[in-house]
């Protein structure tokens, strides 16, 4: 079986013989399989095994060791390389540094200390599997799947028992991973950094494309949305574009059954955090072209509501 290890140490006056409260310790060491197996779940939605193992290195030290248990094969399977690897690849987005548009930014840890502790903002898409997040006058670049991680409930709780709790007791002052040669410290300063943040209010995610959509419904009343097909699924848009809505009105464009729209479309995505449900916006904010084709007998379903 494929097995990787990190260590976690506390440190502090409480410490000085080399004991820990096990009110203390057991449910930072408890949470630490939590905190991989909701990584997993916010990543690919399956539920693996992880066996955690504790051995104390010295005082307030402990290395971790983390085996690859059943369930695990699916998940090794959506990583490019052997178990190995993929526990390491996993690590490597809770614990070490990860590259994003060639700037080195850190894994999981290191985002609670850029966010210490503060309401993001605006949350954005930019394409090539990275989110922007905008906390203050701060502005984050994030892989994607590091962001599924920080937003996990299951993470959120996990990070909570293994810095923040401990930190809290009187007498220990800092907390220390280290994981494949990197440790990164939080102090006592920093604990509230890693507080379970609240689930309620709302993220919001924005991505803008550019795609074509087929026409299938289309609605001269102002207000209404236009019923398209992306070719996998049906949505309605909002169409934002004055030119394009002009030349409708004027009777410059007409429309036939098979139509498709080139067009420059903003999705908006919002998640209430405290139910889990996620909506979304689509809004045409440029029509690039417009495909006409008039096959045979074809007729455009056109609402009565102008």
């Amino acid at each position: 079986m494929a097995k990787v290890s990190f260590s976690i140490a506390y440190d502090g006056p409480a410490l000085v013989d080399g004991t820990m409260d096990v009110r203390d310790l057991a449910p930072a060491l408890l949470s630490m399989g939590q905190l991989l197996e909701g990584a997993c779940t916010a990543l690919y939605g399956n539920d693996p095994e992880i066996r955690v193992s504790v051995s104390a290195t010295g005082s307030g030290s402990f290395q971790v060791l983390l085996d690859l248990a059943s369930g695990w094969n699916q998940f090794v399977d959506l990583f490019t390389g052997e178990s190995v690897e993929a526990l390491n690849n996993l690590l490597g987005l809770v614990l070490g540094t990860t590259t994003v548009g060639g700037a080195i930014v850190g894994g999981l840890f290191h985002l609670y200390k850029k966010i210490k502790g503060r309401k993001a903002t605006k949350i954005e898409s930019l394409g090539d599997g990275r989110i922007a997040i905008n906390v203050g006058k701060d502005r984050l670049e994030i892989k994607e799947e590091l962001f599924r991680i920080y937003n996990s409930p299951d993470v959120r709780s996990a990070v909570e028992k293994i810095v923040r709790n401990p930190l809290k007791r009187e007498g220990i002052t800092e907390c220390r991973t280290t994981y494949s040669n990197e440790t990164i410290t939080v102090s006592e300063e920093e604990a509230d950094y890693f507080s379970a943040i609240s689930l309620g209010g709302e993220d919001v995610i924005e991505s803008s494309r550019r795609v074509a959509l087929k026409i299938l419904t289309i609605s001269f009343k102002t207000g209404n949305k236009w019923r398209l097909s992306d070719g996998e699924s049906q949505i309605y848009v909002e169409i934002a574009d004055e030119d394009f809505l002009d030349r409708v009105e004027n009777n410059q464009v007409s429309f036939s059954k098979g139509d498709t729209l080139i067009c420059d479309v903003k999705t908006t995505q919002t998640m209430d955090n405290s139910s889990g449900s996620l909506r979304a916006t689509h809004v045409i904010e440029r029509v690039v072209e417009h495909k006409h084709i008039q096959p045979p007998g074809s007729q455009l379903e056109i609402p009565n509501d102008k």
